[in-house]
């Protein structure tokens, strides 16, 4: 998706990893020092933390939670309008 992505709204285009955790399909972006794409070349994956798709939120920190949350709601109103 990302990759679609970059290539429609930037003209870049990405290369899949041959190695790190993207073979086999399952993060092809993802080299091994972590993702090669910048943030904004991937807008669904720059949304996306570990604690909150496993928690719903950053365990401890309840101030982290409400802010990333007020930022993703930015994002979803851009992107609608987008």
């Amino acid at each position: 998706m990302a990759i679609r992505w970059a290539a429609e709204h930037w003209g870049v285009q990405l290369e899949r990893q041959p190695g790190g955790r993207g073979t086999r399909g399952g993060l092809p972006l993802m080299g091994p020092n972590g993702c090669t794409a910048a943030p904004h070349l991937r807008p669904i994956c720059t949304v996306h933390t570990c604690d909150v798709n496993s928690l719903g939120c950053k365990k401890g920190d309840p101030a982290w939670t409400r802010r990333y949350f007020e930022l993703r709601e930015q994002l979803e109103e851009l992107d609608y309008d987008w």
